[in-house]
Order: C-alpha cells, then structure tokens, then sequence
C-alpha cells in the first residue's frame, strides 16, 4: 500500500516528511526478508528527490554534510582533524554503502615473515561479516552487521551510480560524489597502528572505502588523486620529489635513501639487490605518505597508497587488497634474480623475465601496444593474486 502511495507525487511528498518511517525503511534494508528488501529499495528510490540531504542526515544520524567540491576535501578535513580521524565517524551515505561491503569477498595479501628468515605471502579470503566480530562495538554504524544477498548490493550500487550521475536530483549527484570521495580519502588518515592488516580489516573505514570504489565515477578519478589536489588559498601544490636515477623530471619518487638519494619503486628495488647496498638506511618520502591515486580502470575502482593497493570489482563483488611494505624482502630477492635488468627507451625497468630476446612492453603507460591491455598495478589475469609490478611477468597472446 505505502509502494502504491509513492506513485503519486502528491503521495512522495507525503511520505518525504515522516522521518521516522523512513528510518524505519533503512532498518527494513537490512533486516528484511528479501521482497522486502526490494519493496524499500523501490520506496528509497522514489523518495529520495523529495528529501534534502540535511533531512537525511538527520535521520541517519550525521552532524556534518561532505564537502561539494570534493578535489579538495582532504585538504579541508586535514585542517579540522588536526590528526585526530575518528574511524567511527559517521557518512551520509553509509547506510547504503555497507549494504555494498556487506556483500564484498575480500582477498587479502599481507606479507609476514617467517621462522625461516623469508617473506611468504599470506593470502586470505574474508568477508565483512568473518572479519567484524558480532559483539564489537560499532557506534552506531549496526548495519555493518551481518551479510546480504548479492542482488540487493547490485540494486544499491545501481541506484547509488545514479544519485552520483544526477538522476534522482543535482543536489544529490554533489553529496553522493562527495560522500564517495570522502570514503576513499579516509584510508590516507589511518594511523599507523590502524594499518596493520589484523586490525585494518577491523576498521570500518576500510569497508566503506572498498564499497566506494565499487561505484567510482570518473570525475572522481579526475580531481581525487593527490596531483590534482589545490592548497587551501586555491594555489597548487608544491611538486612532489623525482627520481634521481631517472633524472628525467617526471617520474616521481617514493624512497628517500641516505646514500643513494630520492628514488622511484623500481630504481629502489634494482639499486638495492646488491649485498653492498640492501642496508642502505630508506624511509618512504614524507609526500608519498600523503598520496593516494585513483583511478578507474575496465570497471574496477582501484586506490593506491605507499602502504595499500585496493581495489574493487563491482560486477562480480570481488575486491583485493594488499598491504605493501618499504623494506626489501626476501621473496623480492628472488624475483630479482630472474627479472630482466634493461631499461626501456621511456626511462623505465623491463617488467620482463631476465634473457627473452624482446623486453615486455612498459607496464607504466608508455606502450602504444594495443596487445596491452593492463599496466603495473593490475591484477595476473591468471592467478588474481598479484600485481603484474610485483614480480617478473609475460605476455600470452591469445
């Protein structure tokens, strides 16, 4: 009956004014039987341009709105935070946004060390609800309880690509885009106890932001990455550091070594194989800790940080993070020892196996191959557990 009184205009207004029946809905979409998780679903759809987001706000329970100009809210909540990021802090949209990280398989690739001196690779499977303990204080964020079906997390990541593309109203399409935003530059304000695997796969943060790279937009991956960031007066910010061992300019570093000076990821992996070398004293640049890229790539959203890569897939539900670490390890010695030592004409390291007659194509955007479908951040299509940059790779033509 409340389905067939919000076909009406007169109806939606109606129902757009009872606060208290549309937290009630919310509840329903998450504890509901599946008809009716669809009939609130309906309902949310069609009510939504009828309500301001200050009125839902204040239902869900949230004190501040997201920033409409999005490039530059990291630089806002910065100044507010002061250092201070509450992991439990509450968003507007993630309500519906944990309905998508409910549904979420995560593969987790954390590397540890073992009694044997190496570094294997721990690889895991886990969801929302085996990684969130039932009895864990959420303050206030319940719904990230429990687990749901597949279908309504595709229905919500539908009807969120719409608010965020103006469908439902533009003042929605801006608090979406901003609410996603936000999510995502969460992850560059975990502290460093809050980035050890065990307790990150606890944090909320770290759900919503896999959840929010499943409805990506591209104007996300135009103005959220940390080049396109502006400084609180409107000037753009200062150059980051380049690698001194390209010494073209352009590429960016990442280590600052003591004895060999700033160096990109790759220079410090080939520089520092050598037994003369490995102790090399190196720290990540302090610009690299605050950077995160974006990007949105065969329909996947994908963030890397100096400590995370992640990224999510939201045709299949699937997501992949993996925790990066700065000091060389053993496992990467190994690689070293059968990754080829050529530099291409583009200033970067063959990506290729050491001998082949012809190098890989460059892995970093610089290859007009059309064969090349994939750069250095992508999954192995064939094993889906590491990035193509991780290891010496090849090309199978098919």
């Amino acid at each position: 009956m409340v389905l067939a009184l919000s076909g009406s205009s007169v109806g939606r207004a109606y129902l757009s004014h009872q606060c208290g029946f549309l937290g009630d809905l919310l509840t329903l979409l998450h504890t509901g039987s599946a008809r009716v998780q669809r009939q609130v679903t309906s309902l949310l759809r069609r009510m939504l341009p009828e309500i301001t987001p200050e009125t839902f706000a204040k239902v869900v329970g949230v004190k501040n709105l997201p920033a409409k100009d999005f490039s530059i809210v990291s630089v806002v909540n910065k100044a507010s935070n002061s250092g201070r990021f509450d992991v439990n802090q509450l968003g507007i949209l993630d309500v519906f946004l944990s309905v998508v990280a409910k549904a979420l398989t995560l593969q987790v690739k954390v590397r540890s060390k073992s009694t044997s001196g190496g570094f294997p690779k721990e690889i895991n499977t886990v969801t929302l609800a085996t990684s969130i303990n039932p009895k864990d204080n959420l303050y206030g964020r319940w719904w990230l309880r429990g687990s749901v079906n597949k279908k309504l997390a595709e229905v919500i990541i539908h009807l969120i690509k719409d608010m965020a593309a103006g469908k439902l109203s533009d003042v929605w399409a801006n608090i979406t885009k901003g609410a996603i935003a936000e999510n995502i530059l969460h992850l560059t304000y975990l502290n460093d106890e809050q980035r050890i695997p065990n307790i990150c796969l606890k944090t909320p943060t770290l759900w919503l932001a896999l959840a929010s790279l499943c409805v990506l937009d591209k104007d996300h991956v135009e103005r959220l990455s940390s080049g396109q960031w502006s400084q609180p007066d409107g000037h753009p910010a200062p150059p980051r550091p380049t690698c001194g061992n390209h010494d073209d300019g352009e590429t960016i570093a990442v280590i600052q070594c003591s004895n060999c000076g700033n160096l990109c990821a790759d220079c410090d992996r080939y520089l520092h194989l050598h037994r003369k070398t490995r102790n090399h004293q190196r720290q990540v640049c302090k610009e690299e800790e605050e950077a995160i890229k974006v990007e949105l790539h065969e329909g996947c959203g994908r963030t890397k940080l100096f400590w995370l890569l992640a990224l999510a897939d939201p045709r299949t539900l699937k997501a992949l993070i993996e925790f990066e670490k700065v000091e060389l390890e053993q496992e990467e010695l190994e690689y070293g020892r059968t990754a080829c030592t050529k530099l291409l004409n583009c200033g970067h390291m063959c990506g290729g196996v050491l001998g082949e007659t012809k190098c890989l194509a460059c892995l970093h955007g610089c290859s007009n191959d059309p064969s090349l479908r994939q750069d250095s951040d992508d999954m192995c299509m064939i094993c889906f557990t590491e990035a193509l940059s991780c290891a010496p790779a090849i090309q199978v033509n098919v």
